[in-house]
Order: C-alpha cells, then structure tokens, then sequence
C-alpha cells in the first residue's frame, strides 16, 4: 500500500539505529534499516569451536550487511510466511530497509522474546515451560524443512506463553550449510543462549537438558549423531582452553559443553542399546 510505502521511505531518511518502533494508523510497526556488516569478532566463539572440532555445522555464517542482509531479510520472511511459519509480516520493503507489522498486534496476545521470559521466571515450572514452546517451536520449523537464521533466545517470541513466532532473518544458514548441519547449528545458538538463563534454577538443570533432548532426538539419525559427536568431543577440547578468557561467551561456551555432554550420555545408551 501507498501509506505503507511512503512512512518506510520518510523512517528511512531520519532513523539512524538499525530497528525502531513507531505508530502508525493506531497500530504498532517496526522500521529495520540496512546497516554496516557485523564486525568479525562476533563470530569467533563459534568459530573457534567449529575449526578445532572440524564439524561444519559450527561454519560461521556471515551476517554481509547493507542491502544483501535486507535483501535476504525479505526473502527469508516471504518463503517461511508462505509455509505457515510465525514471523513479521513485511508492510512495505526497499532496498534499504522494511516495514514490519507487529507480530503482537498480529497474532493478538502479549509477547516477550524467550530470553526476557526466562529472566522473569519465577518458578523452575515457569522457566521450563519457556524453554519447551521455544523449542517446540524451532522443531516445528525444522519438521517443514527450514531453518532458522541466529536461533537465540532474544530471537523467538513468546506469545501468550504458549505460541511462537521468530525474528530476524538477515542471513540464510543454507547458503552455506547443508540442511542437516543448518539444524545443528539452530539447535547449537538455542541451547547456547537458554542454558545459561537456568542457573537461577539448579534444580531446574538436568530436567532442562532432558527436554531439549527429547526434543531434538525427533531429529534425523545425522543431525542426532553430529549432536553426538559435539557432545564427545567438545568437552575434551574445552579442558585445554581457559574459558575465561573470553568472558561471559567463555560462561556461555561451558554451559552448552555440559549440554552436549549430557546429549551424548543419552544418545549414546540409546544407541548402543539399539545395536
């Protein structure tokens, strides 16, 4: 629509940060604007790990900014809206940014990204519940053959507590990574970003670890066994290496180490066993 297209173009010349809200038409939209590339130090955790443990579904996918990310953005929304998958719906787009409407005002419902909601968890009950409707979710995507693109928990909508929908599209995994490995590498950025959001809750710990296995077992049988081989490997390597040089990343880093561990001590009974 003209409306549309007009306040995209007139938000574009004036909004300097990369995403803001505004009203429009009494309705809630967003702005997202082209902006520089991500910086390459961002992507070095992952980078790290995928090189020294030579598994592909590590390969940092890089966020190439400017027009190609908007571009992308935009293809990304228009091929998972049209598979039935929850995300913004694109009011207007240019080359240089997009009009997205509200998922809230959209779905109808209160919304908060996963990791707001497990911050404000009360309860180990609450924070699990969190935890297993954003990762429903993501298998829900996965099970329609799509993934997502930086599967963090400040990247999946809670609505109501009980429904999903996801954001920020500015990458396809899938230019780089086979489909299998592009499922890892959503399940690796999940688990990455919620095991730490657990350690208010100790006793919440290993029935958090059972869920997301549970979960991610519905997998293939390769995506299961790259799993498998993180959770062999990734521990041995991450002894030789003082995670705390690298801060809050190195915390995060030990956290999914001791999730894929507890991965493989599952997978491997149940393998071993069905041999």
């Amino acid at each position: 629509m003209e409306v549309y297209d007009s306040f995209l173009k007139e938000q574009l010349c004036s909004q300097e940060i990369g995403v803001a809200s505004y009203e429009l038409n009494q309705r809630r939209v967003w702005v997202k604007r082209a902006l520089k590339r991500h910086p390459f130090w961002v992507y070095l955790p992952f980078s790290f790990l995928g090189h020294f443990l030579r598994v592909s579904a590590l390969t940092p996918v890089s966020n190439r900014g400017g027009r190609h990310a908007i571009a992308t953005e935009v293809r990304r929304l228009r091929q998972l809206g049209a598979k039935g998958i929850s995300v913004p719906t694109i009011l207007a787009s240019s080359p240089d940014g997009i009009l997205l409407a509200d998922v809230g005002q959209t779905r109808g419902g209160e919304v908060q990204n996963l990791r707001t909601a497990m911050k404000n968890a009360t309860s180990e009950t609450e924070i699990l519940a969190c935890i297993e409707c954003g990762a429903r979710g993501i298998r829900s995507v996965h099970a329609q053959g799509e993934v997502l693109s930086e599967a963090f928990a400040r990247n999946i909508l809670l609505i109501n507590k009980e429904d999903v929908s996801f954001i920020d599209f500015e990458t396809d995994p899938q230019e780089y990574l086979f489909f299998a490995d592009a499922v890892v590498r959503d399940w690796t950025c999940f688990a990455f970003s919620v095991m730490r959001g657990l350690q208010p809750f100790p006793e919440a710990e290993e029935a958090g670890m059972e869920l997301l296995y549970s979960i991610i077992s519905e997998e293939q049988k390769q995506v299961c066994a790259t799993m498998d081989k993180l959770g062999r490997t990734l521990p041995v390597l991450l002894r030789f290496f003082p995670l705390g040089l690298l801060g809050t990343e190195g915390v995060r880093i030990g956290r999914l180490s001791t999730f894929f561990s507890y991965f493989h001590s599952r997978y491997g009974a149940t393998h071993s066993l069905e041999k």
